[in-house]
C-alpha cells in the first residue's frame, strides 16, 4: 500500500479507536457501503486491465519487443497501483464500520447504564 494512504487509514483507525473521529449515526455505515462499491469497481478495472495485459502483434524486431516490454510493464504497474488503490477503500470500509459497531456498543452500554441508575432510585422518585 502506498505509504501515504497507509498513514492516512492508519490515522484514522486511531481517530476511531481514540473516540475523537465521530459521524452522525448512519453516516459511518453509508460511507462504508461506498467505500465497499469502489473497491469492487476497482477489481473490475483490474481484471479488465488483466485481460489485456498481455500484447501481441508488435513484430520481430528487437524495438518491436523492448515497445511491447514496456508496455506490458505499464499495464502492470497499473494493476498493482489499482490494487493497492482497492485495498485502500476496503481499509476505509472496515473503519467507517468500525464507528458504526461503536455507536451500536455505546447504545447498548447506555441503556445498561440507565437501567442500572434506574433501580438505585427512592422508589417515590419514579
Amino acid at each position: 500500500m502506498a505509504v501515504g494512504a497507509d498513514a492516512a487509514v492508519s490515522g484514522m483507525r486511531s481517530a476511531i479507536d481514540g473516540g475523537t473521529l465521530r459521524l452522525k449515526k448512519g453516516t459511518a455505515a453509508d460511507c462504508a457501503k461506498r467505500c465497499d462499491a469502489m473497491a469492487a469497481g476497482i477489481l473490475d478495472q483490474v481484471k479488465t486491465l488483466q485481460r489485456g495485459s498481455i500484447l501481441a502483434g508488435f513484430g520481430g524486431f528487437e524495438t518491436s519487443a523492448q515497445l511491447q516490454s514496456g508496455f506490458e510493464k505499464k499495464a502492470a504497474d497499473a494493476i498493482a497501483h489499482l490494487k493497492e488503490y482497492a485495498a485502500v477503500a476496503t481499509r476505509m470500509a472496515e473503519n467507517f464500520r468500525a464507528i458504526e459497531s461503536g455507536y451500536a456498543a455505546q447504545e447498548g452500554d447506555n441503556v445498561t447504564e440507565i437501567g442500572a441508575a434506574g433501580n438505585t432510585l427512592p422508589s417515590g422518585g419514579r
